[in-house]
């Protein structure tokens, strides 16, 4: 799981590249060089899916999605905490320089 999760993270690293590459080579408006790459993925989702739709998702997907932690969608708590760790490391560190 672990694997899988580092390379999703390496393979999404590599597109962003590759869509930054396009829009500073070829000059493309940002909004339309990541529409572009959204059907991209969507076809190739569809291809490795074979059209088929995927029923047997792990519960550690399904929590993250459906659950709640006092009310609040996990989601919307993964959201915030991540929020402030990109504030912090943009505001407050030398990575932002």
């Amino acid at each position: 799981m672990l694997v899988a999760c580092l390379t999703s993270i390496a393979v999404c690293g590599a597109v962003g590249l590759f869509s930054g590459a396009m829009v500073t080579a070829f000059r493309t408006p940002p909004f339309i060089a990541t529409l572009a790459m959204m059907q991209v993925a969507g076809g190739l989702a569809f291809i490795v899916a074979q059209g088929q739709t995927i029923y047997d998702i792990p519960a550690s997907f399904t929590w993250l999605g459906r659950s709640e932690i006092a009310s609040i969608p996990v989601s919307v708590l993964l959201m915030v905490v991540i929020y402030v760790v990109a504030h912090f490391v943009m505001a407050r560190s030398r990575l932002a320089e």
